[in-house]
């Protein structure tokens, strides 16, 4: 869960530019909320997903996308 927590606190000081406008993560969201988002979401999805075999930083910025999109 530290890659969580490391993708968060990077996009938030501005590391993934390919993300901005795309997704816009609240400045209150904590490290703990968006790893507990992220197993809620890949409970739900499943093993069998084909989203369960892809890249994490692909899986998460797709789960941190749906839950925060820019307005």
């Amino acid at each position: 869960m530290a890659y969580v927590s490391g993708f968060v606190h990077g996009f938030k000081v501005g590391r993934s530019e390919e993300l901005k406008g795309v997704v816009c993560l609240p400045p209150d969201l904590t490290e703990e909320e968006a790893i507990a988002l992220f197993v809620r979401t890949m409970r739900t999805i499943g093993k069998s997903s084909p989203v369960a075999d892809e890249h994490a930083d692909a899986v998460l910025a797709a789960v941190l996308g749906m839950a925060f999109r820019c307005a």
